[in-house]
C-alpha cells in the first residue's frame, strides 16, 4: 500500500507516519507540502491513499478534488483536517474518491481504523461529519415535507443503496448484481427520487439511519 501525505504541519506528518507504522503492508510513504509537489507525486507514484488537508496546502481547494481524480483515478482520498465548514464538507463527499473525512483531533485508534476501512474499500467519517450529513438530510426532509421509510424500497433497491453507500461504482454494482451499468444508473436515479434525497452523501446518511449498512464503518 502506497501512501501520500499532503500537509505542511510537520508534527501532523510525523504523527501520521507513526500511526501508519501499525501496518505491515505499507510499501512507501511520500510527502507533499505544496500544490506542485502534490500533483507531481500523485502523477508519478499513484498512491493507494492520499491523506490531505486542503486547509494546509496553499493553492489547492476542495473544489479541485476532481482534478486530483483525473491525475490518479484509483487513489482514495482521506481528508484529515480541522476544517469544519459544513458546506465544504458536504461538497467534498460528493466526489467518488473521498473515502474518509476525519478532524485532526481524532484518536490514534480512530485514525488506524479509518485506514483499515479505506484499504478494504469502505468509507470512514468522524462523528462531526456524520452530524453534518444528518443535518443536511433532516433539512432536506423538512424543506420538502418528506417522510423517509425503508419499506418504500424493494429488496433490490435496498441492496443497491447498500453498495452505493459502501462506495462501489456503477460498474462494480452491475457486475455484482448481473445487470447493466445503465440499469444500475436507472435504479440509482429512481431511488434518489423515491427517498427524496439529491445526492450520494444524503443516500449514505439514509443507509446509516436505516441500518442498511454497519454504522461502525462510517462513524468512528
Amino acid at each position: 500500500m502506497k501512501i501520500l501525505i499532503a500537509d505542511t504541519q510537520q508534527v501532523i506528518i510525523e504523527g501520521v507516519k507513526f500511526f501508519l507504522g501499525q501496518f505491515n503492508n505499507i510499501e512507501s510513504i511520500e510527502e507533499a507540502d505544496d500544490r506542485n509537489i502534490l500533483f507531481n507525486k500523485l502523477e508519478f507514484t499513484k498512491p493507494d491513499i492520499l491523506i490531505i488537508d486542503f486547509e494546509s496546502i496553499l493553492g489547492i481547494a476542495i473544489s479541485e478534488i476532481g482534478l486530483l481524480e483525473k491525475i490518479s483515478p484509483d487513489t482514495s482520498l482521506f481528508i484529515f483536517s480541522n476544517k469544519t465548514d459544513e458546506d465544504e464538507i458536504l461538497s467534498s463527499l460528493e466526489f467518488h474518491s473521498v473515502k474518509a473525512y476525519h478532524l485532526k483531533n481524532c484518536k490514534k485508534v480512530d485514525f488506524i481504523r479509518a485506514i483499515t476501512v479505506i484499504s478494504n474499500n469502505g468509507k470512514s467519517f468522524c462523528e462531526y461529519v456524520i452530524e453534518c450529513l444528518h443535518n443536511s438530510l433532516i433539512n432536506k426532509r423538512i424543506k420538502n415535507n418528506l417522510t423517509i421509510n425503508i419499506k418504500e424500497l424493494t429488496k433490490r433497491e435496498t441492496e443497491i443503496v447498500k453498495l452505493v453507500a459502501e462506495g462501489k461504482t456503477a460498474k462494480v454494482i452491475a457486475e455484482k448484481m448481473f445487470i447493466s451499468i445503465h440499469t444500475v444508473n436507472t435504479y440509482r436515479k429512481n431511488i434518489l427520487k423515491k427517498l427524496g434525497v439529491k445526492n450520494a452523501s444524503e443516500l449514505v446518511m439514509y443507509a446509516i439511519k436505516s441500518n442498511i449498512i454497519d454504522s461502525t464503518e462510517y462513524y468512528i
